[in-house]
């Protein structure tokens, strides 16, 4: 289940569940309709409620990440478990999308500029 919130220039979607090919296909969905429809131009994902995410999950996460670029904009992750914080760091995600340990943290990133 995808949730949002919009802060400002940002878009915080909350991510609940498997990341799987279920949870990729809505993730999907829901931030190109939102960052098609100019609500927001950055991107934090909270991943508190994600317990298991698999590869279509991370080429979600990979597409949202091209998208953002594609629009100037910055993208983070926060509340990954640690499980998930390990599945991205060898899928080497967290080489391009960094992790924070909670939201405040990746607001002030995706603020940076």
């Amino acid at each position: 289940m995808v949730s949002h919130e919009v802060m400002g220039n940002t878009l915080l979607l909350r991510l609940r569940g498997d990341l799987d090919i279920r949870g990729a296909q809505e993730l999907r969905l829901a931030a190109e309709n939102l960052l098609r429809g100019g609500t927001g131009r950055s991107v934090i994902l909270d991943l508190t409620g994600v317990e298991f995410v698999d590869s279509s999950g991370l080429g979600a996460i990979l597409g949202r990440y091209r998208q953002v670029l594609d629009s100037a904009g910055r993208m983070a992750v926060y509340g990954a478990s640690p499980r998930v914080a390990s599945l991205l760091e060898v899928a080497g995600i967290t080489g391009i999308i960094p992790l924070h340990e909670s939201l405040d943290r990746a607001l002030a990133y995706v603020k940076e500029r």
